[in-house]
């Protein structure tokens, strides 16, 4: 990840969709917290050092009874020469790793008014998220054909997490939202 880049980690539970009740999260390092520690997601902004890192653990405690297995994983800071560069979160499950735009065109990336996502998928199906810092979706749409024009200007500005779930298949990205 880059210098104060923004994190959010969401447990992935396979088909069977949430089956927590309480949720741990642990974390050591250099950071700095955006979100509680007990919620169902976990938001961090990544230290403004290269070669800092930090490391996660999360358990959750199911809706048929007893803890989960601890999963772990964490993150190190590297050298963005100056421009964005694609992150990934090398964890196991049950915690997802981010799947950064695979082949999808995201932009005016920051937003002012409409944020364009383009899908080079023949045919694409799904949804669209757009989800806060603090783990709030705050939009929510279908993806039916190549460009989805979404309109943000109703949306505070702030940084954000676009989840785009594409005929299966998930990928997730930071946006900036700004006026």
């Amino acid at each position: 990840m880059c210098p104060n880049e923004y994190l959010w980690f969401e447990p992935y539970y396979g088909s069977s969709g949430n089956p927590a009740t309480s949720h741990v999260w642990t974390i050591t390092g250099n950071y700095t917290l955006l979100s509680g520690l007990n919620g169902s997601t976990l938001s961090v902004q990544a230290p403004p050092n290269v070669n800092d890192a930090f490391s996660i653990s999360y358990q959750y405690n199911s809706v048929c009874g007893g803890w989960s297995d601890i999963a772990n994983g964490g993150a190190g800071v590297m050298d963005c020469a100056g421009g964005e560069e694609p992150y990934r979160v090398g964890v196991k499950p049950p915690v997802k790793e981010f799947n950064v735009r695979g082949n999808t065109n995201v932009y005016p990336n920051p937003a002012k008014t409409i944020l364009v996502i383009d899908i080079p998928q023949d045919n694409p199906k799904g949804q669209l998220k757009i989800i806060d810092m603090n783990g709030k979706q705050v939009y929510q749409a279908n993806i039916i054909g190549k460009r989805q024009v979404v309109n943000v200007s109703s949306i505070a500005n702030g940084v954000y997490i676009l989840k785009l779930n594409i005929n299966g298949k998930e990928e997730t990205t930071k946006i900036i939202i700004s006026k």
